[in-house]
């Protein structure tokens, strides 16, 4: 459940939790858990905010302190259904673009698969980003959120190379690390795709699959 800071530690003292966090760009993404209770919130990073001042001051120095609970992985849960979406653009001067705008409610993302039309080697997955393409965090639009192409090794060996595939189709899947990735609702899953100049493929088609707390 979505709750505001005063609410969350609330549930903090009354129940004696350690407080869960991560930062996620300039956000401190906190939660709390209860059995199979949890809720959560973010607060801005800015050590100016007076709901940063309290849970840094406060909350912070005892955070992410093992839960006491029975181990159950993420792929193991039976709070989420899955929910399946596609995608598909043209390519204009070798590249196209496909964006997911993530629905209400947010999503776990479990993985996805993009295959082309015509296999042709060297066309590849050119980007991958999570993007605040309506300014919904105020950090200003279009801001990127999350890059999943590797942007520490050098820029000719980012991304994904499509494999040949049945027909002489292209085909590449990609899951994400560590279980599910969630990404909040009203954010857009952005792909960028690159294609030889010598290939005929002329679309690009996506699969994604991910799961909603339902």
């Amino acid at each position: 459940m979505q709750v505001n800071w005063s609410e969350i530690k609330a549930v903090i003292d009354s129940k004696n939790l350690s407080a869960q966090y991560v930062t996620v760009g300039d956000n401190y993404w906190i939660k709390a858990f209860d059995g199979m209770f949890e809720v959560e919130c973010l607060i801005p990073t800015d050590p100016t905010h007076a709901d940063t001042i309290d849970f840094e001051a406060n909350y912070k120095p005892t955070a992410n302190a093992p839960l006491k609970t029975n181990v159950i992985t993420a792929f193991e849960e039976n709070d989420k259904r899955l929910k399946c979406a596609r995608g598909e653009a043209t390519y204009a001067s070798n590249e196209c673009t496909i964006s997911f705008q993530v629905p209400t409610g947010g999503r776990w993302i479990a993985g996805g698969s993009a295959f082309t039309d015509a296999f042709y080697p060297g066309d590849y997955v050119h980007t991958c980003q999570l993007v605040d393409v309506d300014n919904i965090l105020g950090y200003g639009a279009n801001t990127v959120l999350a890059n999943y192409e590797d942007q520490d090794i050098t820029s000719t060996m980012q991304g994904w190379y499509f494999e040949p595939d049945a027909n002489n189709t292209g085909f590449i899947e990609i899951e994400p690390i560590g279980g599910y990735a969630f990404i909040y609702e009203g954010l857009y899953l952005v792909l960028n795709f690159t294609k030889h100049p010598s290939s005929t493929a002329t679309k690009v088609f996506v699969n994604v699959w991910w799961g909603k707390e339902e």
